[in-house]
């Protein structure tokens, strides 16, 4: 526990920091993911979901959309971070920071709430998913 303590005395702002951190990691992650070109592949085709594709199936319009709310949930996120970090070098760790805090915590439980929900769509209906057939059925 000292070490922690010490850690804490040396560098004030290191939760602060970390959190920064885990939030541009998971908005690097997202993005890739969200905006990748190639989520359902066969030996010769590729789709991914952007850019979106009307005809497409309902599962996998809906998986669309909670991923691009997904994106924008996160960039909520990163502008929230921005204001707790100007709150914290203007005031330091005040009571005040407590309203943005709760809400990054609350978009974050949506954030993930998309991200699984999705995801669980996706996979139960993949398997029934014939790519080839959909490129034709418009024609």
């Amino acid at each position: 526990m000292t070490v922690f303590n010490d850690m804490q005395k040396e560098y004030p702002n290191s939760a602060l920091i970390f959190l920064g951190i885990s939030i541009g990691a998971t908005a690097v992650l997202d993005i890739t993911g969200v905006f990748t070109n190639c989520w359902i592949s066969d030996a010769q085709n590729c789709t991914g979901i952007v850019p979106f594709d009307s005809s497409e199936p309902v599962w996998l319009a809906a998986t669309s959309w909670m991923l691009f709310i997904s994106v924008v949930v996160m960039v909520v996120v990163i502008a929230l971070y921005f204001v707790i970090v100007i709150e914290v070098l203007k005031r330091g760790y005040h009571i005040t920071i407590r309203k943005p805090l709760l809400f990054v915590r609350l978009l974050a439980v949506l954030y993930a709430f998309l991200i699984v929900i999705s995801i669980i769509v996706f996979l139960a209906n993949v398997g029934n998913y014939n790519y080839v057939d959909s490129l034709y059925s418009d024609q």
